[in-house]
């Protein structure tokens, strides 16, 4: 994966509690600071992977999905 602006990769792995979450929604009420619509964007260009394959912003997460992403620069 690429890393604009050079920032390492973070890696999560999905808990039960976002079982069923949609992709968008789950990073942004994991990092608060950042909006929808920023991972939305990194998302569309492919900046954002689960279990290492490029994903839509609808993706529903599953338990143990491993969710690796460089965050958004801030608005």
């Amino acid at each position: 994966m690429s890393q604009p602006g050079g920032g390492s990769p973070i890696r999560v792995t999905v808990e039960s509690r976002a079982h069923g979450w949609r992709l968008d929604h789950y990073l942004a009420r994991l990092y608060p600071n950042f909006s929808r619509a920023q991972f939305q964007a990194s998302i569309g260009r492919e900046l954002v992977t689960v279990n290492g394959l490029s994903a839509k912003s609808s993706r529903r997460l599953r338990v143990n999905d491993v969710v690796e992403l460089t965050l958004p620069e801030s608005a």
